[in-house]
């Protein structure tokens, strides 16, 4: 199976590649957006104010009159962009994305920020999907730009014989898109109101200008509905958006090669074999499919040396600071305290921990999915009726001390408690792998991650495998840093383009 955004170990510029140009939107200074506005034409200038003001409730009546003295006074220089932004704590990211979705491409390049990294991150032309501006506007506004200027001139006297104000400027919609919120005949904010445009362009089949349109019409949400929605929205509860939830990474360790004995670090004592994790790849189809329909980017990596795999783990912190969630899934073989590195080096799941719970991630909430082994013990029952001839534990004999660092945000989840093994299907996957991805898909839209794993801990341990004369079982288990409740975001429905 393949996914819309996987990496793989080719491409690993393209981590460093949108880290780069998330430092370069965070170096942009309020200075710099005098000389910005000087480049922007008119249209480009009215249609930045009219995301970037009209994204916020009480800032639209003035973003009409900012238009008004642009209109009356195309020469005069202006500074409305630096206004909006002065004495806001975040404003480089939407300034960004309205010069994408206005397509001032022009005024990106010159504070180098690559333009094909940006239409990935801020998905400029997709309607009703934003990161900072508001969903309804930025909607609103490719309406706008699919209208034809006798299309415009049609729809303005449409409203005129409602009794809405007639601007005698009909070359810029945007002026009267913000009157009509203004005196909410539409609706962008606390709700979403939008019927009466809709009909227009439905009377006159203006279909392309009507797409944007489309999932805003009627929002009308039932009382349970809307309880269950403010329920994942509140307070208590990340903030997770499905456009920008972030990236799976999932570190694959399938094939172990020993070491020349001078790389070995001093006091590493090596495993006698690490064997081939035959079945891992059929965990791997199930993550990526778990996670990219709910919006998450994935990122493979195979068979990756101790050294790349803490390489990989920084590389993707630095990723996804412009993100609201890091999911990591390493699969490997194990022991107490620590996973695997390809080259039988032991990496300790605290160093893991440490790297996860970074300033950079600060009050984003981090998953720790770690499928290996724990130790070389075998949970044992005493009677059995099946048998399963493929089945495998992900051990390893060599022991690290465990600790466990406080770090808010950060929940890890194991595939079995400490001292034991965990068991692999050669063909099917790991039981946990397999049950967490089992339990995303089916209940992931309703429940937080912590009945979801409780969930897999319940389902997990029911199973049973004869070996021996002996029915061994497994028992999961999950450590919660998290301060507030952690929803993923709802599946895309089969159908729906990303």
């Amino acid at each position: 199976m393949e996914s819309d955004a996987a990496l793989v170990p080719e491409d690993s510029t393209y981590v460093s590649s949108v880290l780069q140009n998330q430092q370069n939107i965070q170096k942009i200074e309020l200075d710099d957006l005098i000389d910005l506005e000087k480049d922007l034409s008119i249209g480009e200038k009215i249609g930045v104010i009219f995301l970037l003001y009209g994204s916020d409730q009480e800032l639209v009546n003035a973003a009409i009159q900012h238009i008004l003295y642009i209109l009356r006074n195309p020469l005069s220089e202006s500074t409305f962009i630096y206004q909006w932004a002065k004495g806001r704590d975040t404003w480089q990211e939407p300034l960004v994305e309205s010069l994408c979705i206005t397509q001032s491409y022009h005024i990106t390049e010159k504070l180098n920020l690559h333009m094909k990294l940006l239409e990935e991150v801020y998905m400029p032309y997709r309607c009703g999907v934003a990161l900072s501006i508001n969903q309804v506007v930025k909607s609103l506004f490719l309406m706008a730009e699919r209208l034809l200027i006798k299309d415009t001139e049609m729809l303005i006297q449409y409203m005129a014989d409602k009794g809405t104000t007639n601007f005698s400027d009909h070359n810029y919609i945007e002026l009267h898109l913000l009157d009509w919120i203004r005196r909410k005949i539409i609706e962008v904010h606390e709700s979403v109101k939008v019927d009466v445009l809709y009909e227009f362009l439905k009377q006159c089949e203006l279909h392309d200008a009507l797409e944007p349109l489309e999932s805003f019409r009627t929002k009308v949400i039932s009382v349970e509905k809307k309880s269950a929605l403010s329920s994942h929205n509140s307070s208590d509860c990340y903030k997770i958006r499905r456009e920008k939830c972030g990236y799976v990474l999932i570190i694959n360790q399938k094939t172990f090669t020993k070491p020349d004995p001078a790389q070995i670090p001093p006091g590493v004592e090596i495993e006698e074999c690490l064997s081939d994790r035959n079945g891992t790849d059929a965990d791997c189809v199930a993550l990526e499919r778990a996670f990219s329909v709910r919006g998450y980017k994935i990122v493979r990596r195979d068979n990756l040396t101790h050294i790349q795999l803490q390489k990989a783990l920084h590389d993707i912190v630095q990723a996804s600071t412009i993100y609201d969630s890091l999911v990591v899934c390493i699969l490997s073989h194990g022991n107490k305290g620590v996973v695997f590195g390809s080259d039988y080096i032991p990496v300790n799941i605290t160093t893991i921990q440490e790297i996860l719970s970074t300033q950079q991630l600060l009050n984003k909430p981090k998953v720790l999915i770690i499928q290996a082994c724990q130790g070389r013990k075998k949970n044992v029952t005493i009677t059995s009726e099946r048998t399963r001839s493929d089945l495998e534990t992900d051990d390893a004999s060599h022991q690290a001390p465990v600790s466990a660092p406080k770090y808010a945000d950060l929940l890890t989840a194991m595939s079995t408690i400490e001292g034991f093994v965990s068991i692999r299907d050669r063909k099917r996957g790991t039981w946990y792998i397999q049950e967490v991805c089992k339990s995303i898909e089916e209940r992931g839209d309703e429940e937080h991650i912590l009945d979801l794993l409780t969930n897999v801990n319940n389902k997990v341990a029911q199973k049973r495998h004869l070996a021996d004369e002996e029915e061994l079982c497994m028992l999961p288990e999950f450590s919660v840093r998290l301060l507030k409740k952690m929803y993923l975001p709802k599946k895309i429905c089969e159908g729906v383009q990303q």
